[in-house]
């Protein structure tokens, strides 16, 4: 793939250099109304707002589309805020149940111990973008992880699948905050110091099993 075609400028404030050395990028999903209200529920959370549809409707513009490859949680906020992308770019997107929202535990919570992941309904996608997403057989159903612990759990295995892909691979992720951020420490090793904001790229570059993740 010539490197010119997936250096392409993300947003006009990105620097070219910053992309063209980045392998892969993350991005969050758009905002939600949840987001907006901190009203958290299945009415709000997967409900994009005006702010969100357009960052959704930019990212769609702005990314790159020499993407080697694109993986995306299951969750409705994130298929809807890649869709617009992948249908003006025709590609598709891979669901990874592992990239879905974990970890909000606070306090005593994160030390309960982890128990086994559940799995909960099969995956599904609105009918305007089921041809862009691929669906695996043994990955079509959501994980729902009870606990700070196996939420950790969960993201352990989301890192195993990164490290599992080709080196040199150039990937988009699409995922959420607080799962992106715990994703950063499992393939970093280090603690996460970078906020992940709504539709907001993060870049993350590799070399052979060493992983580094910045802002552009």
């Amino acid at each position: 793939m010539p490197l010119r075609s997936f250096a392409r400028v993300v947003f006009a404030s990105i620097p070219l250099l910053s992309l063209v050395a980045a392998q892969s990028i993350f991005v969050r999903h758009g905002e939600t109304v949840a987001n907006a209200t901190g009203k958290y529920s299945d009415a709000t959370l997967n409900v994009l707002t005006t702010k969100g549809q357009s960052q959704a409707d930019t990212l769609a513009k702005k990314l790159p589309s020499g993407f080697d490859a694109i993986y995306v949680s299951p969750a409705g906020r994130c298929i809807l805020t890649i869709g617009p992308y992948l249908r003006a770019t025709r590609q598709k997107a891979t669901i990874w149940p592992e990239l879905l929202e974990c970890c909000q535990q606070r306090g005593a919570a994160r030390k309960h111990p982890a128990g086994p992941l559940r799995y909960g309904p099969k995956i599904t996608v609105p009918p305007e973008y089921r041809a862009y997403f691929i669906i695996e057989p043994g990955h079509d159903r959501l994980i729902d992880s009870p606990n700070y612990q196996a939420g950790l759990r969960q993201i352990r295995m989301a890192a195993d699948r990164i490290r599992a892909l080709p080196t040199g691979q150039k990937s988009l992720f699409v995922s959420h905050s607080i799962a992106g951020a715990r994703l950063f420490e499992a393939l970093t090793g280090q603690p996460n110091r970078i906020k992940v904001d709504n539709a907001s790229p993060i870049l993350i570059d590799r070399k052979a099993d060493q992983f580094t993740v910045r802002k552009p």
